[in-house]
């Protein structure tokens, strides 16, 4: 989809277009486009420095999904963004799964907590590179961590 693009290269104002037309031209069955747009939007939220609508708008996402913390591991890489370590750092601990590692590796390595950052970059990576499909967001956490990796 066109705004994951444009989120990728942090043209920010064509990611709130097409993920705004997604949300105007799919219906409610279309839960995973919407989930999705809602996303990107609450990024873009967030890249501005707005947390409280980014959080509105992942607030959507569990309401649609009727899941509560589904996606606190995309707020625990905002608060990363936001330099709001320990607020990442406890989003991050809500869920058990590679984003959330990924937002605790950033997140302990800029603390200088590089025992905790080491780990958790060790165990994304490995999750990452054994990922049989790949794509742009994939590669980006790849590199990611191998830069924390190679700080420590």
């Amino acid at each position: 989809i066109a705004f994951r693009v444009a989120t990728f290269y942090e043209d920010y104002a064509e990611t709130e277009k097409y993920a705004q037309l997604v949300l105007d031209l799919t219906g409610e069955t279309s839960v995973k486009r919407r989930q999705l747009a809602y996303v990107h939007l609450a990024t873009v939220s967030s890249k501005r420095g707005d947390l409280k609508t980014a959080i509105a708008w992942l607030q959507k996402v569990d309401e649609l999904l009727g899941e509560p913390n589904r996606h606190a591991c995309v707020l625990a890489h905002m608060y990363v963004d936001n330099r709001k370590y320990g607020l990442a750092i406890d989003a991050a601990k809500k869920r058990d799964e590679p984003r959330c590692w990924a937002a605790l590796a950033k997140a302990y390595n800029v603390t200088g907590e590089t025992r905790s950052a080491q780990s958790y970059a060790e165990k994304t990576l490995n999750t990452l590179v054994a990922l049989p499909r790949k794509d742009i967001f994939t590669f980006q956490g790849i590199e990611e961590m191998k830069r924390i990796l190679r700080e420590q």
